[in-house]
């Protein structure tokens, strides 16, 4: 992992042919507009989802899963 200049961090991610075509064909546009995009909005949904995003801020802290 890599981090840029405004705190933002850059990971190559491999996605199986079949996944990157659901990207591709389903999520782009509901996601975002670029792959980059889609594949970050869907690890901040699943964050969300699991209550580890809370008013904006990461929960990171071990043992925390409020």
């Amino acid at each position: 992992m890599s981090k840029s200049p405004d705190d933002r961090y850059s990971v190559t991610v491999y996605l199986p042919p079949k996944i990157h075509e659901i990207v591709t064909t389903k999520l782009k546009g509901s996601l975002g507009k670029k792959d980059s995009e889609i594949v970050r909005n869907i690890i901040i949904i699943y964050l969300a989802e699991r209550g580890m995003l809370r008013d904006g801020k990461y929960l990171i802290e071990k043992g925390i899963n409020k």
